[in-house]
């Protein structure tokens, strides 16, 4: 539930517009930063602040504290942190207040440990178990769809969200482009492979090798919502259905 005061509610508006026109901020980044905003301004007020001229470092120190004491994780707590000096830094240039208090706040320091991986066995027994065709409780086109789904995953380590995101236009099997096929596999590749070409942060296009059997429906045509309800999710008609 959002927390909300009136002295307060119209300053955070202004704020999240400023996330979303100037910073072009995603939606969950905004909602984000909204959250941790108003917890620390409803913080702030129930510290007796009534204007944004009455913040000081201090203020915003004791509720990280505050924060630490209810056990909110250092990974969140440097998230807050990130906020309040987003937020201060935006106030003070916008002239809402004369300095910047949190230009001094530090943030806790984040462990960083590696992710656990699947091992080679485990791996294997999964990619056997999803090309398993005889699983009666979903279709066939369900079960190919999950199967295409992880073997992209896998053999690409593209995102989940680009994965959704690709489109037929983005998907290629090459065929008269040796260079490219003896620069990322063997001159003995079969099938041939395929290029995944998406959008990233740094480049609009990014080629991605990916090895993979096609995967089709038993009518050898590409899987789609006709071969299963469940698979009408696409986000266009020309989006690859997985």
């Amino acid at each position: 539930m959002t927390i909300s005061n009136d002295w307060f509610a119209p300053i955070v508006e202004d704020f999240v517009k400023y996330l979303l026109v100037e910073k072009n901020r995603s939606l969950n980044t905004v909602r984000t930063y909204r959250t941790d905003l108003e917890l620390f301004l409803q913080f702030a007020t129930n510290q007796g602040t009534k204007k944004l001229s009455d913040l000081e470092l201090n203020t915003f120190r004791l509720w990280l504290a505050d924060q630490k004491d209810k056990g909110s994780s250092n990974s969140t707590i440097s998230r807050r942190s990130s906020t309040a000096r987003v937020f201060s830094t935006w106030a003070f240039q916008k002239g809402l207040i004369k300095t910047d208090p949190a230009i001094r706040l530090i943030s806790p320091k984040v462990n960083k440990t590696l992710p656990n991986v699947l091992g080679q066995k485990q791996a294997n027994t999964l990619m056997q178990t999803a090309s398993n065709m005889e699983d009666e409780e979903n279709s066939v086109a369900l079960r190919m769809r999950d199967h295409a789904i992880l073997e992209v995953l896998y053999s690409s380590g593209i995102r989940v969200g680009e994965l959704t995101g690709l489109n037929i236009k983005d998907c290629f099997i090459i065929f008269n482009k040796p260079a490219v096929v003896t620069k990322y596999f063997p001159k003995s590749c079969n099938p041939p492979p395929i290029i995944l070409k998406m959008p990233s942060k740094k480049s609009p296009n990014v080629a991605v090798p990916l090895n993979a059997f096609p995967i089709v429906s038993p009518n050898k045509t590409p899987i789609s919502a006709n071969d299963d309800p469940k698979i009408s999710f696409a986000l266009s008609p020309n989006s690859i259905i997985l």
